[in-house]
């Protein structure tokens, strides 16, 4: 290459080109072409691009703040290079390895074997290491060893989901529809985890109190809700019910019915739990015999302790009945 090129630099420049390129700092010198491409280290690593047609410097860049107006150092460290020859890679030497495809093979793991043969300290070591960045293994671990749920555990879980509406709600108070969809969403989710873990301890009375406290918090924030979330939330509710009194002794079914009527108190519901009805709960849950009979005689004191105007008491009246044909067909 000519060394006609020397002109279009400035005096100092082209030194401090020259000295770049003895000090060995152009780098990863690629030829494409007519074009010739490289590194140049100085205060950072620059960029370099130069355009040769017919072996003569035409276009040049550099990523350098001083190239943007002039030429600099490092397009004349580049052409130094380049007039030396022997740093200058073609573009068939610069074309990356080509690198066969390797694909996956069925490998059969055999960790069911590993966990019955590895001793006991690593497999603790494993669950301690997995424990460790997962909370709700940690929770899991800690319900089967203690068989039910650590104190205050419940009174945690209650707050995360006070916390879990507040965030549902504009800044007067009330929760969207658009919310409310994915509130409920929410609760569902919740309620199925916290259940799984409960009734995998059989911690039957805390799993039968998760459902009322995931119905409660619902309650209170929803009010009217077009798109059917709540009543099918209710339903979950009264799925998770059955399964839980079908897994219960005939105490904790005892404990669960005085819970009815202390929540039925302190809610101030009415005949029904808006989509819960109280038939529902007397009449779909598998109750003793003896059950029922006590829950007929309570609906029948409430009517006769509590003012109407005739259209709960009639519901609850129904009830009674319906509950009286199902003793009827239980066995003594």
């Amino acid at each position: 290459m000519d060394s006609y090129w020397e002109m279009q630099f400035a005096p100092h420049i082209l030194a401090r080109g020259k000295h770049y390129f003895e000090e060995g700092n152009v780098c990863r010198i690629y030829q494409f072409g007519n074009t010739v491409r490289a590194t140049v280290k100085g205060t950072e690593d620059y960029n370099v691009e130069i355009d040769l047609p017919g072996g003569k410097p035409d276009f040049m860049l550099c990523t350098c703040p001083y190239a943007a107006n002039n030429h600099c150092k490092h397009m004349a460290a580049l052409l130094y290079a380049i007039d030396a020859g022997e740093y200058v890679f073609t573009e068939e030497k610069a074309k990356p390895h080509t690198i066969e495809p390797v694909e996956h093979v069925p490998v059969c793991l055999p960790w069911l074997d590993a966990i019955d043969q590895l001793p006991e300290s690593i497999i603790r070591r494993i669950v301690m290491q997995l424990a460790d960045r997962d909370d709700r293994l940690k929770e899991r671990l800690s319900f089967l060893y203690l068989q039910g749920t650590p104190e205050g555990m419940l009174n945690n879980w209650r707050a995360d989901l006070q916390q879990l509406a507040f965030q549902a709600v504009n800044r007067h108070g009330v929760m969207e529809y658009e919310e409310a969809d994915i509130f409920m969403m929410h609760l569902h989710n919740f309620l199925v985890e916290k259940l799984a873990m409960l009734m995998e301890a059989n911690a039957i009375m805390d799993a039968y109190q998760i459902v009322w406290i995931v119905l409660e918090t619902a309650m209170e924030q929803i009010y009217d809700e077009p798109d059917g979330s709540l009543q099918y939330l209710e339903g979950c509710c009264e799925d998770a019910w059955e399964s839980i009194i079908g897994a219960a002794s005939d105490g904790q079914k005892e404990q669960m019915l005085d819970m009815f009527w202390d929540y039925h108190e302190k809610l101030k519901w009415e005949y029904g739990i808006d989509g819960i009805e109280v038939d529902s709960f007397f009449l779909r849950l598998p109750w003793t015999r003896e059950q029922h009979i006590k829950n007929s005689e309570r609906l029948a004191s409430r009517i006769t302790s509590t003012q109407d105007d005739g259209s709960n008491h009639a519901v609850w009246g129904w009830i009674i009945e319906e509950i009286k044909d199902t003793i009827l067909s239980l066995p003594h």
